[in-house]
């Protein structure tokens, strides 16, 4: 008799440990505790098309924001608002505003309904919203709401900006341009491009995946195309009209490589193009992504602007070696050096002296140019005596004096787009003795 009590007492206790630990562990605990119930406490709203929002008369209508708040009791309850996500918008119950850390109460077995004020963005991306609302009788039972949504470019091209130089070699930019669209699966169709200067082409666009559902309804493709930048002379067959090209190319196509639509051959234009494609459906209608293709007008030749030893000891020898090179891939050469802004000084011209070097085998002329001083002995020697786009140019420092060394070492070249070079030599001189 006493062995069948203590089994019955086991039986409680085991009762008592699993409802104590057992309800800690759930992960409704805060829907258990909190005595207002809500179906769906955070809510993913279906995903969204920008050129849907954009179109929306009332944009808030795309989204579900009602949340019921049913009260499970049989005494009212009271509950108040005390935190959003963000103070860009608003909360109402039942229509009328809530005001944060404002107590409202919900008759016993009653409902209210909580709305969120927001709209979906203007613009693609994830966009989610939260509110937070405390029981008045207990501030420790907190319920948290939240609203998620989802906006899908229709079409974007990728990178959405290239930035580049005018030269007269070729270029080539490869682009990405991204189709997604609701509806049926085989509504996919190619792009029209257009929007390039003269001189530029689009090579004819080719698939770069199959289509996919990327979220629930909504269907994509990507396609690949390059532009490209051509001397004037060099292209193929014209198109008069090249405002706007339509390329005809099935989605399930491979374009040859190669192939292009060509736009009117003539010099380059400098500035900002508007890249345009655009996607056409059976109805007429066509969602359309913009890019931006900046063409800068070349430079001339560029360089270090500044080549610093930093501590280096009197009567040392350092090296450093520098490259200036020519924007436009023009060829230019070096017709002058001097040290300081005054080139009419003439002891602050280095001088040159043409040698041969012998170990390269096809005995180029190497140019030295030479300066001493009572301050220093500096010597600038470029790699070859002949014009080029890119001059290297080995520069031998050999300081006499202590001090701060603080120069311009300027070139002069033949290319009519950046005559003059300066470049700042720097170098904190230290007597042999400092340290020691």
């Amino acid at each position: 008799m006493s062995l069948h009590i203590r089994d019955r007492s086991s039986h409680v206790w085991v009762a008592l440990f699993v409802g104590l630990f057992g309800a800690g562990c759930s992960e409704s605990t805060e829907d258990f505790r909190f005595p207002l119930h809500v179906s769906e406490a955070t809510r993913v709203s279906p995903p969204l098309l920008l050129s849907e929002v954009l179109r929306a008369r009332e944009p808030r209508e795309l989204l579900d924001t009602d949340f019921v708040l049913e009260n499970i009791s049989t005494e009212p309850q009271g509950f108040m608002l005390v935190g959003k996500s963000c103070s860009c918008y608003g909360v109402h119950l039942d229509h009328s505003p809530l005001e944060l850390r404002h107590p409202v109460s919900i008759p016993a077995s009653g409902c209210a309904v909580l709305s969120f004020d927001v709209a979906p963005p203007m613009e693609a991306g994830e966009k989610s919203w939260d509110v937070r609302i405390v029981s008045v009788d207990d501030p420790d039972q907190v319920m948290k709401l939240g609203l998620q949504v989802k906006v899908y470019d229709d079409a974007r091209i990728e990178p959405d900006a290239i930035v580049t130089t005018q030269s007269k070699s070729s270029q080539e930019h490869q682009l990405v341009i991204r189709h997604t669209w609701r509806g049926d699966k085989n509504d996919a169709t190619p792009p029209v491009l257009s929007g390039l200067p003269d001189g530029w082409d689009y090579s004819v666009p080719v698939v770069d995946n199959e289509v996919k559902e990327v979220d629930e309804g909504l269907w994509q493709q990507s396609w690949r195309t390059q532009i490209s930048a051509h001397h004037a002379g060099t292209l193929g067959d014209v198109v008069t009209d090249n405002t706007e090209v339509r390329l005809k190319v099935s989605p399930d196509v491979v374009s040859p490589a190669g192939d292009a639509y060509h736009t009117n051959p003539s010099k380059a234009a400098t500035g900002v193009f508007r890249l345009k494609a655009a996607f056409e459906n059976e109805n007429g209608e066509s969602v359309v992504a913009f890019g931006r293709l900046l063409i800068r007008a070349p430079s001339g030749v560029t360089a270090p602007s500044v080549a610093h030893w930093g501590q280096v000891e009197v009567g040392s020898t350092r090296m450093r070696r520098i490259m200036l090179s020519a924007n436009d891939d023009r060829p230019f050469e070096i017709k002058r050096i001097w040290l300081s802004h005054q080139p009419a000084e003439g002891d602050s011209v280095l001088e040159e002296v043409p040698k041969k070097v012998s170990a390269t085998p096809t005995d180029e002329e190497e140019v030295l140019w030479s300066y001493k001083s009572s301050d220093l002995e500096f010597e600038a020697s470029t790699e070859a005596g002949r014009p080029n786009v890119r001059q290297g140019v080995q520069l031998c420092l050999i300081p006499l004096r202590e001090g701060e060394l603080d120069k311009d070492l300027v070139f002069e070249t033949d290319h009519p787009l950046g005559e003059t070079i300066n470049i700042r030599l720097r170098a904190i001189v230290k007597s042999v003795e400092a340290d020691h």
